[in-house]
This record gives structure tokens, C-alpha cells and sequence, in this order.
């Protein structure tokens, strides 16, 4: 049981970071000045 429920929380942080992840990004590359700031670093990571 504690095995089950370890995988379940485990895949939907998985999941709810990269939908929050995501958002962040779309959000951040709308912003004049800062979406062409944000793209440039993120090209570089």
C-alpha cells in the first residue's frame, strides 16, 4: 500500500511541476523585455 502511494505522489509531482513549469515559461515569454531575457538564458542551460 505505502508502495502504491509513494509511486502516485511521486508522478503527479512529476506531472504538476512540469504543467507548472510550462505555464511559468508561456507566462514569462509573453512579459515584454523579460520573454526575450528568459529565452536567451534558457537557450544557454
Amino acid at each position: 500500500m505505502a508502495a502504491i502511494l509513494s509511486g502516485l505522489g511521486f508522478l503527479s509531482k512529476r506531472l504538476f511541476g512540469k504543467v507548472l513549469q510550462r505555464w511559468f515559461a508561456s507566462l514569462l515569454e509573453r512579459m515584454p523585455g523579460l520573454g526575450a531575457l528568459y529565452n536567451s538564458i534558457r537557450q544557454r542551460v
